[in-house]
């Protein structure tokens, strides 16, 4: 079976050509108006308010009624990282293309595999790290199952602080976020990639991804929390251990920094992914411990 191939890509052009032209005479769909509320908001009084919520749709990144009123009434706006700081992306760009230990030479196979049937293989994506090279492949899967990074949050509440002119600052460092996606030992490399192509190379990433995509849309916290079950991407405690340090190994931190936001006065948006905001180490029940009154926000049904 040859390779799925998403269109940007030069063996792909062509065939989109082809289907854009034979679908340019059909109506175009309307897209919605406002965007559906995910699982992880958080209203917090004392003295501001932290909330998320866009809509992940290809129809844009367009804020719904309640965040929209939520931004236009802060004076900060919080993110994990400001996409869009140059700073940040030189760094990223600079581990990247760090020297690092070499994979095993099954374990570099199985890769280079997966990024061929990505259609995503390169000669400037093979000297990148390979956790890198891994996230790569695994954006393009999420990619066929209908989710683009293009319509990513953050770089739209990002977008949206400095249109009305509101001061955006980082809750964590981008140090720290690239040490934590691209290790520089051999065992941690090797386990990094590992993790990423399993669940590809068994068939569930991609629903894995739309279930994760639809729990979030509906505010389905129960799916959410459940995660670990079902995610196909924790077989054994190693795996658990790294989900803890990508998710609720960061909340302390995270909360610590938005209570800071805080305490320098005015009204704090804080926006963070949705996995912070679940269970006993989650981020409303953190933030509840330091004397903030948490709310939840959920769409109505």
């Amino acid at each position: 079976m040859p390779p799925r191939c998403c269109w940007p890509w030069a063996g792909c052009r062509r065939r989109w050509r082809r289907t854009a032209r034979r679908r340019s005479t059909r109506p175009r769909r309307r897209p919605p108006t406002a965007a559906r509320c995910g699982p992880s908001n958080a209203t917090a009084t004392a003295p501001g308010s932290t909330a998320r919520c866009t809509s992940a749709s290809p129809a844009g990144p367009i804020p719904g009624p309640r965040i929209a009123q939520a931004l236009a009434g802060a004076d900060v706006v919080a993110l994990e990282l400001d996409p869009e700081d140059p700073a940040v992306q030189r760094l990223l760009v600079t581990e990247a293309l760090r020297p690092v230990p070499p994979l095993p030479p099954a374990l570099a196979e199985r890769l280079q595999r997966a990024e061929r049937a990505a259609c995503v293989e390169s000669p400037g994506l093979a000297a990148l790290h390979p956790a890198m090279r891994a996230i790569v492949v695994t954006l393009a899967e999420a990619r066929r199952a209908g989710l683009d990074t293009a319509w990513g949050q953050e770089p739209a509440l990002a977008t949206a602080a400095r249109a009305g002119g509101r001061k955006l600052v980082a809750l964590e460092t981008v140090e720290a976020q690239a040490a934590l996606l691209m290790p520089r030992e051999a065992e941690a490399i090797a386990a990094s990639v590992e993790r990423s192509l399993q669940p590809l190379e068994s068939g569930g990433g991609a629903e894995a991804l739309r279930r994760l995509a639809s729990a979030w849309e509906r505010a389905d916290l129960a799916t959410l929390e459940d995660y670990e079950r079902w995610c196909d991407c924790v077989a054994d405690d190693a795996d658990r251990e790294a989900l803890h340090e990508l998710v609720d190994a960061r909340n302390p931190a995270l909360a610590e920094a938005i209570e800071a936001q805080h305490a320098a006065g005015g009204r704090v948006f804080a926006a963070v992914g949705a996995m912070h905001m679940l269970g006993e180490q989650g981020l409303p029940r953190l933030l509840a411990a330091r004397g903030f009154v948490v709310r939840a926000v959920t769409p109505a049904r």
